[in-house]
């Protein structure tokens, strides 16, 4: 357990994420993508592991969902919305496009 409150925590990311938040285009972030890359392999690598290790497919008993309702689907579909939106990144894209 860890002797830092979440607040710490948020600062240390903060502090570290930084200085990538000032990189100003897409094209001079292509050093850093590699590193986020490698940071996603890595997790994708850690989860499987833990499936892995844990078989949650012999856990009994499962777990339980409450039953959809109309407000928690509207709430899924407009945080899936958020969170795979693109939106954004098309500026961006078109202010590096040589010839639009």
């Amino acid at each position: 357990r860890s002797n830092m409150c979440q607040w710490q925590w948020l600062l240390v990311t903060w502090a570290l994420s930084a200085p990538v938040m000032q990189i100003p285009t897409l094209h001079a972030s292509r050093h850093v993508s590699v590193l986020a890359m490698v940071w996603v392999m890595l997790n994708v690598v850690l989860i499987g592991v833990e499936v892995w290790a844990v078989r949650p497919w012999e856990c009994e008993p499962g777990p339980s969902y409450p039953p959809p309702t109309t407000p928690r689907l509207l709430i899924a579909a407009s945080s899936m919305a958020y969170a795979f939106g693109g939106h954004g990144i098309y500026p961006e894209e078109f202010r590096e496009m040589k010839q639009p």
